[in-house]
């Protein structure tokens, strides 16, 4: 603003509605520049919060899952123990393997469970309790107390029946590989190896037509050994392995069978 014959200089406009749009000072221009890396950076740490949280909720539901698991073979074991010490201690060893021990009646429906996913399992029938009816081969009892070798050859003999009658796996189009109501999701390459593994389950295939069928553009030796690797540790938690026969090729069966042909 000027008054006619006087020099006022400039005028302040702050405040002013209709210079909001004015050039900022260079101060208030890095204070909105500090604002605005301030909020990526707490973004940033928000998603990578929310990453950290999600990895521990999946860590602690499965510690959770081990933490049960041990409590249950803790509660069998102390249930066997007071009748009988020595066989106590084989049916808990026996937990972590491939036959199940479950007391009768008190886990019948756990027991219809694992035959419908055609585990091997051993029951224990309780004092003044009948066993239940079943013609299923994959399934026998006693009742406490049992001398040691009556048990070790129960559980070994349900062992190799198991091994007589291996669950083949199943894959689907996504990858998604199922063995005895569990499951595991495999990457694009490890589905091919396994897909070969599974059409074949049982038997041998050579490397030669696992390498086709999985790099059709070809691969080294290595490389399949690396992938046989990879995949065999990711399936251990179904019960399946991958078995190496010289000179021939991989084969794909259940953990039981191989435990059995070594027991014998």
């Amino acid at each position: 603003m000027r008054v006619e014959g006087v020099d006022a200089g400039p005028v302040s406009v702050e405040g002013d509605p209709e210079c909001a749009d004015d050039e900022q000072p260079a101060s208030a221009v890095a204070a909105a520049t500090t604002t605005q890396s301030m909020t990526d950076v707490l973004r940033s740490m928000r998603g990578s919060l929310a990453c950290r949280e999600m990895r521990w909720i999946g860590s602690f539901a499965r510690k959770e899952f081990v933490w049960t698991r041990r409590a249950e073979r803790a509660r069998m074991y102390e249930h066997c123990v007071a009748a009988h010490e020595a066989v106590g201690q084989l049916v808990y060893a026996s937990m972590s393997r491939d036959v199940v021990v479950l007391r009768w009646p008190e886990q019948g429906a756990e027991r219809e469970r694992l035959e419908r996913l055609a585990i091997p399992r051993l029951l224990i029938v309780e004092a003044g309790t009948e066993p239940p009816p079943s013609e299923s081969c994959l399934e026998d009892w006693l009742r406490l107390p049992a001398e040691d070798c009556d048990v070790r050859a129960r559980l070994l003999a349900l062992s190799r029946r198991a091994a007589c009658h291996p669950m083949v796996p199943v894959l689907d189009d996504f990858g998604q590989l199922t063995h005895r109501g569990v499951s595991v999701f495999l990457s694009p390459v490890d589905q091919r190896v396994a897909q070969v593994l599974v059409e074949s389950f049982g038997a041998a295939v050579r490397d030669a037509e696992l390498a086709r069928r999985a790099w059709p553009a070809g691969s080294s030796e290595q490389t399949l050994r690396v992938h046989i690797s990879r995949l065999r540790r990711r399936i251990s938690e179904l019960g399946l392995t991958i078995t190496c026969v010289r000179n021939v090729g991989y084969v794909m069966r259940e953990q039981a069978l191989s435990l059995a042909r070594e027991a014998t």
